[in-house]
């Protein structure tokens, strides 16, 4: 059955999620618990679309294989929270503990909803480029005005706003294609939101967004490939790394002094100080984390475990008093194995795996879909990059935003396949 691509329901659904697309990852960054209210409210709305046979689009074969991926994480979670039940090692058996990783199904709803609706590529970017504007003129206003001084924090901690920042920055880049054949100064639209995203990320004084930095640059090396020559690029790698140089220099940053204290906490820490510090709460949580996955290597203790397996071995003489501080290792990959073993770390690698599988796909289908698979790609390489010293998928705003974000540049990357492929000679 065809469906009507102009009925009025169809055509004001598409308007409904193109403004609302436009203003997710902002909201997500500033506005607490907006997140939530986007990943329930667009399930709900995608649900019919999956389970009405005619409405739903169909899949090429590496958009199933992507959701599968997400499918295997909740399915990994699952299997330990049950295996661990039926043998009755589970620490807390509480069902709620099961809710982080049941969000990522909602990438199908998410995924088929998009598709039907068709949504344009300038959604993804307006997105993107109102995103990092955003950020970067609250950090500066916040940094400035509201709380000279202070660590800019979003809808829920520094954290999360340096993460969600640095991404954005970063993803505004490929956005360049999209004013290629028109004014040159609306290049600046961009790499305005490049600087500005940037600044969000460094004013947020986020030691763990930063990381990503350099592997995010050479992502932009090779995008740059195509429009930029060898030395010029390598010209601008050079300007990159003194401006990282720059900034690190310069005071009111406070980059100079955070990466020096992680530096010190560090050394500390090796001499044997056991003074709380971010650091050492970080490496006694990784340590807590291998000692439960060692007992349970395949399965892990089950979702919800980490917390009380912690406790219990600091009362039982383990020096982890800094870990016990937290509920969580601060790592999701240490998370995924205490939680569900090297079934949960496959699992949680193949989330990200997947997607780059997908979004070099994407770059190699042409230039219709190059540079959406530029975004994707540093999408994914900074959310892996962040796994290393935060929890993400624990945090809704985190899982919220992979979520949405990467069904959406997989609805606009198929839209744009489709459109290349209609207006091929062999087409016609």
């Amino acid at each position: 059955m065809i469906v009507n691509d102009r009925s009025p329901a169809r055509v004001q659904l598409r308007r409904t999620l193109i403004a609302i697309l436009i203003l997710f990852p902002a909201l997500t960054n500033l506005v607490a618990h907006t997140g939530s209210v986007y990943l329930a409210a667009l399930t709900a709305v995608g649900l019919p679309i999956l389970l009405i046979a005619h409405l739903r689009p169909p899949l090429a074969p590496h958009e199933r294989w992507v959701l599968w991926a997400f499918v295997a994480y909740t399915v990994a979670h699952l299997l330990s929270f049950g295996i661990n039940g039926l043998l009755d090692t589970l620490s807390d058996p509480r069902l709620r503990h099961l809710d982080h990783a049941s969000r990522f199904l909602a990438i199908i709803p998410l995924l088929f909803l998009f598709r039907y609706a068709k949504i344009p590529q300038a959604v993804l970017w307006a997105g993107v480029l109102v995103g990092a504007w955003v950020a970067g003129g609250y950090a500066l206003i916040s940094h400035l005005w509201l709380a000279p001084g202070a660590r800019v924090s979003g809808s829920y901690h520094a954290i999360a706003f340096g993460h969600l920042s640095l991404v954005l920055a970063f993803m505004s880049i490929p956005a360049l294609d999209v004013f290629k054949n028109k004014n040159p100064l609306l290049r600046l639209i961009p790499l305005s939101a490049f600087l500005l995203g940037m600044t969000a990320s460094i004013l947020s004084e986020t030691r763990g967004a930063w990381i990503a930095i350099p592997a995010l640059t050479v992502i932009l090396f090779f995008y740059s490939a195509s429009a930029i020559r060898l030395k010029h690029r390598l010209v601008c790698a050079g300007v990159i790394i003194l401006s990282l140089l720059a900034v690190y220099q310069i005071p009111a940053t406070n980059v100079a002094e955070r990466v020096d204290t992680a530096i010190k906490e560090l050394a500390d820490y090796r001499q044997g100080d056991r003074t709380y510090s971010s650091s050492a709460s970080r490496i006694q949580g990784w340590a807590v984390s291998f000692e439960i996955f060692k007992a349970s290597p395949v399965i892990g203790a089950g979702p919800g475990s980490y917390e009380p397996l912690m406790h219990r071995m600091h009362q039982q003489g383990k020096d982890y008093a800094i870990a016990a501080v937290h509920s969580q290792p601060h790592s999701a990959y240490a998370l995924a194995m205490a939680d569900s073993g090297v079934l949960g770390l496959l699992a949680l690698i193949g989330v990200f795996a997947l997607p780059i599988a997908a979004s070099i796909r994407c770059i190699r289908s042409g230039p219709q879909t190059r540079h959406i698979g530029y975004a994707w790609m540093i999408l994914v390489i900074s959310f892996m990059h962040f796994g290393l010293t935060e929890t993400l998928f624990i945090r809704n705003i985190n899982t919220t935003f992979y979520l949405i974000q990467t069904a959406v540049l997989m609805a606009v990357a198929a839209s744009q396949m489709q459109g290349a492929a209609a207006n091929t000679p062999d087409s016609h």
